[in-house]
């Protein structure tokens, strides 16, 4: 098959997304690549989004309405049943593409090898944008590299589908907010990953995303994810144990920012309580927040400058 043929399936899923579906939508009408098809999962929304998206008239937009409303990963794991592409990308309603990215993107899938392509990102909102990555990250087997940091933008990502289609499952309901992550990580074992460092999307970061909406829902579903983490056989061959060492100590580190920026003294301690004895670390960063009176100011100056979710 040549590379030009290959069909593109867009993944959208909305739910009351109408503010910004327009610039969503148009993005993708622009793109210089012209074989794809966009899927969209309409969340059982409750505002204009369903009108929004009707209102245009090309064959290649597909619309499904779902009956009852699911988290982001049932969402995802039901509009993934309706793809019929050879690749995969996913573009959420308030993200925006650049008019070469599929054009670009599409031609690494020469190699029989590649089944994640990724770029950089261009963050922004109303009041700034910035480069998303400012070094170069790594290709290939990628999957310990993504664990002890993950640098995943979804507005920049394609898969091949059959790769994704020989796991177990694509995305999982049991994940809200990482439920994308989950499946990368899972996929990242299996084939390789190729990094683009010049930016060809625009990820848009406002305190409606789910990035902002609850930082502790992410702790949660880490800690699921980490429970899967430690029941796999890459654990217990002792394949990856460094590289899940590493997202445990980063996931318990997070935690403790948390509870220190908005739990009581009180709880700060009975969190101490329950800590085990290889969790020292977080004792001795624990006193120090609690000794240090302006800390949990620092914390919060830099989280909302930088807009940083955990």
């Amino acid at each position: 098959m040549k590379n030009k043929e290959l069909l593109v399936s867009i993944m959208m899923c909305c739910y009351n997304g109408e503010k910004y579906l327009v610039e969503a939508l148009n993005s993708v009408l622009k793109q210089s690549y012209s074989n794809w098809e966009l899927i969209f999962w309409d969340n059982h929304s409750k505002d204009d989004s369903a009108k929004i998206f009707k209102s245009y008239s090309d064959s290649r937009f597909k619309y499904y309405y779902s009956e009852n409303h699911t988290n982001l990963g049932g969402s995802r794991q039901s509009a993934w049943k309706k793809l019929n592409g050879d690749l995969v990308a996913i573009l959420d309603v308030d993200d925006i593409w650049l008019p070469n990215k599929l054009e670009i993107q599409v031609k690494d899938f020469v190699n029989k090898e590649i089944g994640i392509s990724i770029t950089n990102s261009i963050f922004f909102n109303q009041h700034q944008s910035k480069l998303g990555f400012n070094k170069i990250l790594n290709s290939g087997y990628v999957y310990e590299d993504l664990l002890e940091n993950y640098y995943v933008s979804l507005d920049t990502l394609i898969l091949r589908k059959s790769f994704v289609d020989k796991l177990e499952y694509s995305f999982r309901d049991k994940f809200n907010y990482i439920c994308d992550m989950d499946l990368i990580l899972r996929l990242s074992i299996n084939c390789k990953l190729i990094y683009h460092k010049e930016p060809l999307s625009k990820w848009r970061y406002h305190h409606n995303s789910l990035t902002f909406k609850d930082e502790n829902q992410f702790i949660i579903e880490k800690k699921l994810l980490l429970n899967d983490l430690h029941s796999s056989s890459g654990y217990r061959n002792n394949l990856y144990s460094k590289s899940i060492n590493i997202f445990e100590k980063k996931l318990y580190f997070s935690e403790l920012i948390y509870i220190i920026c908005n739990k009581s003294t009180i709880e700060v301690l009975d969190y101490f309580k329950n800590l085990n004895k290889k969790n020292l670390i977080n004792f001795i960063l624990i006193m120090f927040f609690i000794l240090v009176p302006f800390s949990k100011n620092i914390i919060k100056f830099v989280k909302k400058k930088y807009g940083m979710g955990i």
